[in-house]
């Protein structure tokens, strides 16, 4: 709550502990921001075999093929990159074919027709669905998994929180009543305007799917084809608004700092830094993890509809298959609204 008693310094400071490997470092000179680089995550061993059940799948059953599109989370990501990490632009995207298209890698790993032999229809269906138990496996335990790495990220989120709300304390102590509501709205915009560049970015990334899909079905559709370009077209409009917004909530970061630093010391200063410069970083992953849980839930349920019942169906006792799986409830971060106030 942000109180107007005092005007100037306290007569009984609040403390603000401040991680050593931050006081050890010298403050910085320029009033700027660097974003935190954001960490490259490779795909697990886990996630690296649904992907080979799901080739192998595919292969043979073409209806499926859908399943094998899990380029618009990672595309969403590279978008953000483009915003807030400044060598992302640099060469081509790593999600890019060598012909400069981003779809149709994974369909050239999937097989195509299966090869050798045919074996009579019972016995092909029959390894088809072994494959599918062996898929809802992996796909189980790959979210499971996800949901682990989910909750190391949230210990990250606690101890980001807990040093915001003691670097809040010493700013409600110290500052004058306009310096705090400015540090308090500041701080607040960053957050809602990261999550509307995460929500642009997606659905950017998801038309941009479809766009490749029409192109790969080589159909002639021409209204959809113009519905999807009309939609890119609003969603790129948007993106660069939000850019704008971004590079204006950097001016009024600048003038937050400066006037910090008329009332905190270096190492609350370098704190202040630190704690703005990963919110976007944090964001960010909790996003890509929260799309790759969804995701695999979702293929998981895909792929249990096509098995026949008494190999779908939840045993009575035992490890269940194909356990429910809910969605984490809450994030570090309440809300996803993307009204941002005083821009």
């Amino acid at each position: 709550m942000v109180t107007t008693a005092s005007v100037g310094p306290s007569p009984h400071p609040v403390a603000c502990s401040v991680p050593g490997d931050i006081i050890s470092q010298e403050a910085p000179d320029s009033l700027g921001l660097k974003y935190q680089p954001l960490p490259r995550r490779e795909p697990s061993a886990l996630e690296l075999r649904v992907q080979v059940l799901l080739g192998q799948l595919v292969s043979r059953e073409r209806s499926l093929a859908p399943l094998l599109d899990t380029v618009g989370i990672e595309r969403t990501v590279e978008l953000m990159e483009e915003v807030f990490h400044d060598s992302a632009s640099a060469g081509r995207s790593q999600w890019q074919r060598k012909d400069g298209s981003l779809w149709g890698e994974h369909r050239s790993q999937d097989g195509g027709s299966p090869g050798g032999l045919e074996t009579d229809l019972d016995d092909e269906e029959k390894d088809l669905n072994v494959t599918k138990v062996a898929l809802c496996a992996a796909l189980r335990s790959s979210v499971e998994a996800l949901q682990e790495e989910k909750e190391g990220l949230q210990e990250e989120l606690r101890q980001h929180r807990a040093l915001g709300a003691g670097l809040e304390a010493l700013v409600q102590d110290r500052c004058r009543p306009n310096e705090r509501e400015k540090y308090r709205v500041f701080t607040g915009d960053l957050q809602k305007v990261v999550n509307l560049l995460l929500s642009l970015s997606g659905r950017l990334a998801r038309t941009e799917v479809a766009l490749h899909h029409l192109e790969d079905r080589q159909e002639d559709d021409t209204g959809e084809r113009a519905s999807l370009l009309l939609k890119r077209s609003q969603l790129l409009s948007q993106r660069e608004d939000a850019r704008e917004l971004k590079d204006h909530l950097e001016r009024r970061q600048r003038v937050v700092r400066s006037l910090l630093s008329a009332r905190l010391g270096p190492p609350q200063l370098l704190l202040y830094g630190r704690l703005v410069s990963a919110t976007p970083s944090l964001l960010i992953r909790q996003r890509h993890l929260d799309d790759l849980i969804r995701q695999g839930e979702e293929h998981l349920v895909l792929v249990k509809e096509t098995l026949p019942p008494h190999l779908a169906g939840e045993p009575s006792s035992g490890p269940a298959p194909f356990p429910s799986l809910a969605t984490p409830q809450g994030h570090a971060y309440a809300g996803r609204g993307t009204a941002v106030t005083s821009l």
